[in-house]
């Protein structure tokens, strides 16, 4: 995103944040993404600085490992920044866990393929973000990549395996 772009795009959630507050008298969440470009320390202040002036409450941080945007390592190095400087905000944050992984379309042409993402990345995924305290993870999406309907049964069986772990 261009600098010159970001007071315009602070305004227009500032006044969003605040017909939503005044219309449903609910807390604001916004989702975000990173695609590498700027370091997790400049992101999160940039994120921090946007929530305070929109008054949003939540910030949802979909990690982007699925779609091949970052690794399980870098994802957790935003994750970890964003916590930071969103809690300095005294605002709530989350962690969106991408449970597909991208593939190239058949051919040149089309859009990108998705299937179940392989449950060691999932862990990888997971143990990024395990030492923050305080924070919501969210599968995303579990109707598409976790429901035994869909084929592919090794994400559900290794869910499965991790809860009978835990009893």
């Amino acid at each position: 995103q261009r600098p010159a772009g970001r007071p315009l795009d602070r305004r227009h959630l500032q006044r969003l944040s605040r017909m939503l507050k005044t219309a449903i008298d609910r807390p604001v969440a916004i989702s975000a993404f990173a695609n590498g470009h700027l370091p997790p320390e400049r992101y999160a202040a940039f994120w921090r600085d946007t929530m305070q002036e929109a008054e949003i409450d939540l910030l949802l941080f979909q990690d982007g490992v699925g779609a091949n945007k970052l690794t399980p390592v870098e994802a957790g190095r935003y994750a970890a920044a964003l916590a930071r400087e969103v809690g300095h905000a005294n605002r709530q944050f989350g962690v969106i866990i991408e449970q597909f992984g991208q593939r190239p379309a058949a051919g040149s042409e089309g859009p990108p393929a998705f299937d179940p993402a392989p449950p060691a990345r999932v862990r990888q995924q997971l143990d990024a973000t395990a030492a923050l305290a305080d924070i919501r993870r969210i599968a995303f999406t579990v109707t598409d990549y976790l429901l035994p309907e869909n084929g592919d049964r090794r994400l559900l069986d290794a869910l499965h395996a991790d809860l009978d772990a835990c009893r």
